[in-house]
């Protein structure tokens, strides 16, 4: 007896005696499954416009671009600063020179 399954099909031998010799049922070989989603995406950065198999970012649930390899998080990282007054995340335009946000500057 040989048993196989290939999607909505299955293969099945059964047999008393082997008549042609063969041991175990060749059948073709089966690619597995990509169990990644499919995203679509286009890219700020890079310019990447398209559909790809991946994992958003687990922070910001966006995905990661196939191209340039970065997520929102990334982005939104460049475009902000930390105080060194009050430690406060803000976006880059509201600092001075000095690193200092505009909140604490007064």
């Amino acid at each position: 007896m040989s048993a196989y399954r290939e999607r909505d099909w299955t293969f099945a031998i059964f047999a008393a005696n082997d008549l042609w010799q063969t041991i175990t049922f060749h059948a073709p070989e089966q690619r597995q499954r990509d169990t990644r989603p499919e995203l679509t995406h286009r890219c700020p950065d890079c310019g990447f416009d398209g559909t790809f198999r991946g994992y958003p970012c687990t922070d910001c649930r966006t995905p990661y671009c196939p191209r340039c390899k970065r997520c929102e998080c990334d982005r939104r990282s460049e475009r902000s600063k930390v105080c060194i007054s009050c430690g406060l995340v803000k976006a880059k335009h509201l600092f001075d020179e000095d690193e200092i946000c505009v909140d604490c500057q007064t």
